[in-house]
């Protein structure tokens, strides 16, 4: 349906910066903090995604 590509992101890098505002990144960047033995880092994975020829067909049929 969808096709996610992670060597692929946006420029504008601003737009991940809302994502790092969220619960579940705050307390995963707590988590780390709190457990260096365990984690060495938090990090968002960047990418973008694209709606493939079935998605499509699916968007335009259930939609």
């Amino acid at each position: 349906m969808v096709e996610i590509n992670h060597v692929l992101s946006l420029t504008d890098q601003s737009t991940y910066t809302p994502y790092e505002s969220l619960v579940a990144y705050q307390e995963g960047r707590l988590e780390v903090a709190n457990n260096p033995d365990k984690y060495s880092r938090i990090e968002l994975s960047k990418g973008m995604f694209s709606i493939t020829p079935l998605g499509e067909r699916f968007r335009e049929i259930c939609l």
